[in-house]
């Protein structure tokens, strides 16, 4: 409820600070950023499963470190493909300072790896480890991005404020998730069910979020600056 107010906070202050050109930037930024969230919403509800499932400490801790190593590798070149077009991103929404897109690269490497402390968290029924680095994201994410916009940061200082809560948020998940995992065992999880059970999950998450994040970023691209801010 918290974050849900401070992200509502976030999108009305900044709104009325960037003015309809920047915030029409600010949001499309945010609508891919909505889009590839559906990756660590949808592997998180997977995670879950297979974390609460697990018996013993020892087969937690193998879970636990079979899915951060594969996301870890998936978070690094899912990251690299994104900053590598993200020229062409930046082209197709009209946006002339290039390094805006290519520091959602950040976010969703940061992101990703977060998912698998937080819901691990979450089988483990440790919720502090869920919650608290949302918070995080979303409370630096306001205090630091209006101080980096009034200081004349605009767009640039508002997703780079998002790229250092996501940063905190995994240091965060990283300490908290150490602290509850006391098992140790050196056997990889099969991570074949893994795949089995999230791939129908991700398609569905995928379908749902495209209804409201697809529009602004067709906005952003067709119409005027002045009238996509609007929007």
């Amino acid at each position: 409820m918290v974050v849900n107010v401070v992200n509502y906070a976030y999108h009305l202050i900044m709104g009325r600070v960037l003015g309809p050109v920047n915030y029409g930037v600010l949001a499309s930024i945010f609508s891919i950023l909505y889009l590839i969230s559906v990756v660590p919403s949808s592997a998180s509800v997977s995670i879950v499963k297979f974390i609460s499932s697990a018996k013993g400490n020892g087969e937690v801790y193998s879970v636990y470190r079979s899915l951060s190593r594969f996301v870890f590798i998936l978070a690094g070149i899912t990251s690299l493909v994104f900053m590598t077009f993200s020229p062409f991103v930046a082209k197709f929404l009209r946006i002339e300072n290039i390094s805006i897109v290519a520091m959602v690269s950040f976010v969703l490497f940061f992101s990703l790896i977060t998912l698998v402390n937080q819901a691990s968290s979450q089988g483990l029924l440790k919720f502090s480890g869920l919650v608290v680095p949302n918070l995080v994201s979303a409370v630096v994410k306001l205090g630091l991005g209006i101080t980096l916009v009034l200081l004349g940061w605009s767009v640039f200082g508002a997703i780079f404020a998002v790229v250092v809560g996501a940063v905190l948020s995994y240091l965060y998940s990283r300490w908290f998730i150490k602290r509850v995992l006391t098992g140790k065992s050196s056997k990889f999880f099969n991570l074949k069910p893994f795949f089995k059970y999230s791939i129908p999950v991700l398609v569905q998450a995928f379908a749902f979020t495209s209804l409201f994040t697809t529009d602004l970023i067709l906005v952003k691209h067709f119409l005027p600056e002045f009238e996509a801010g609007i929007y």
